[in-house]
């Protein structure tokens, strides 16, 4: 069920510092390397080609290293 027929797309809750309005928002999925096979075979006949080209962008991502925090229970 959509927002639209649920009849609370144009709803708006008040609050003392500002508003909560219900709006849709587009969530697209991760561009992944399954991802990229998959349609990548559609335009391109040779599954060698293919193969060449997801390893080539794996091995040309930027890698980031950062420091972060751990916190263990005991």
């Amino acid at each position: 069920m959509d927002l639209q027929s649920a009849g609370i797309s144009k709803q708006k809750i008040i609050l003392p510092d500002g508003d909560l309005k219900i709006y849709e928002k587009k969530d697209y999925s991760p561009l992944t390397f399954v991802f990229l096979e998959q349609h990548l075979g559609t335009i391109m006949s040779d599954p060698q080609q293919v193969s060449f080209m997801i390893d080539y962008l794996k091995q040309k991502r930027e890698i980031k290293c950062s420091n972060d925090l751990k916190r263990t229970y005991k």
